[in-house]
């Protein structure tokens, strides 16, 4: 197994998509067999760079609002295994609100607490459509209990992806020595050891958020939280 973190690999099918006639993604109900194998190759040539003559049977590739593409992700690889990222959304929204992202289509929107909420609805609506119409092999990670119970994680999800779980998968330094330079946003995050101080944060800053509960409710309780 080896990972690609939160670099651009699927960005360049989709750009590639959106120049044929139709463009991304209202041509994917007319897309060709010869499109999806020329999609196909473009994902693993954008791959490769990133593998650095690494192989693998399994490939972890992980970016922000990838869920937004399931539907090319199935199409183009329909054994593809998804894992979803579950997160107390006051959480989710204050993270996003809170960092200072370098500006693109997606974290433009990331300027208010009001605008971050409400992208965030709109994304867990997605999402919870895309469940509803495509045939995907998923499952979900919950924050709250990676964070507190770790190895019992790493266990049920290796399970999930059909592979032997290994303690040093959760060796942070092991990991930060050996991974490729990580230049989005998030690398902090990325780099620092698995912490729990930014679970609950939400709880700190709620009068800030009260505004948007009514806007995260439906997709809090979807999720099993709550803002009681």
């Amino acid at each position: 197994m080896v990972s690609i973190e939160e670099l651009p690999t699927l960005e360049h099918a989709i750009a590639d998509f959106a120049a044929l006639p139709g463009g991304y993604p209202d041509a994917m109900d007319t897309l060709q067999a010869d499109d999806v194998r020329a999609l196909r190759a473009r994902y693993r040539q954008a791959a490769a760079v990133h593998l650095g003559g690494r192989s693998a049977k399994l490939i972890v590739d992980k970016l922000h609002l990838r869920c937004l593409h399931v539907g090319l992700i199935r199409r183009l690889f329909p054994d593809a295994r998804i894992l979803f990222a579950l997160r107390h959304p006051g959480d989710v929204v204050l993270s996003n609100f809170m960092q200072q992202y370098a500006p693109n289509d997606a974290f433009v929107h990331f300027d208010t607490l009001a605008e971050s909420a409400r992208v965030y609805a709109r994304v867990l609506d997605l999402w919870r459509h895309s469940l509803k119409v495509l045939p995907l092999t998923w499952d979900s990670v919950r924050y709250e209990q990676l964070i507190d119970d770790p190895a019992t994680e790493l266990a049920r999800v290796s399970a999930f992806l059909g592979i032997t779980p290994d303690p040093a998968m959760l060796d942070r330094q092991a990991r930060n020595a050996t991974r490729e330079r990580v230049r989005t946003n998030s690398y902090q995050q990325v780099a620092e050891p698995i912490y729990q101080r930014a679970a609950g944060r939400w709880q700190r800053y709620r009068k800030y958020l009260e505004p948007c509960i009514d806007t995260l409710r439906p997709a809090a309780d979807w999720l099993g939280y709550r803002f009681d």
